[in-house]
């Protein structure tokens, strides 16, 4: 499955992420939180994180390009995220009728970090942490609509998590 994501994540190298791809077995449990991070210079992550631990990285001058996310529990979700040089993308959102699918927001091979997200949701309080360029980790956001990073200021974020 991760290796039909990847090769489905490859063809959209050079344009704006807007993709639906299956999600691990353990996104399917009742409030919880899966996501996969593209970053800069090192791709794709091989595995999806769940439930608050960390994808991206710190220290290392390394941006969040582009994010999958699968919610589970929540019914209908949406999340945006606003790139440097382009704004908010737009949301993209999941059907919302059960199905566990992630969307994915970002871009790849453009050379343009994730400066913040929204996620929102239709039921059911999400938390998140994120890890922005020269200001650290930033303050948890917890509600059914979060928002994480920072706009304005062109500084990249690095790292997320999220929980319920």
């Amino acid at each position: 499955m991760k290796k039909i994501a990847r090769s489905l994540m490859a063809l959209f190298a050079a344009s704006v992420v807007s993709l639906s791809i299956s999600t691990p077995a353990s996104a399917a449990g009742q409030g919880s939180a899966c996501y996969t991070a593209h970053v800069a210079g090192n791709g794709w992550d091989a595995n999806w994180s769940c439930n608050g631990n960390v994808v991206g990285t710190w220290g290392k001058n390394k941006a969040l390009e582009a994010l999958g996310v699968s919610i589970g529990g929540v019914g209908r979700y949406c999340v945006n995220a606003h790139l440097r040089d382009y704004g908010w993308q737009g949301e993209r959102c999941s059907d919302g009728i059960g199905a566990i699918h992630s969307v994915t927001v970002g871009t790849t091979g453009q050379n343009r970090p994730i400066e913040a997200l929204e996620i929102w949701t239709e039921y059911g309080y999400i938390h998140g942490v994120a890890h922005v360029q020269d200001m650290g980790w930033m303050d948890e956001a917890h509600g059914r609509t979060i928002r994480l990073g920072v706009t304005g200021k062109a500084l990249k974020m690095e790292a997320v998590g999220l929980w319920f």
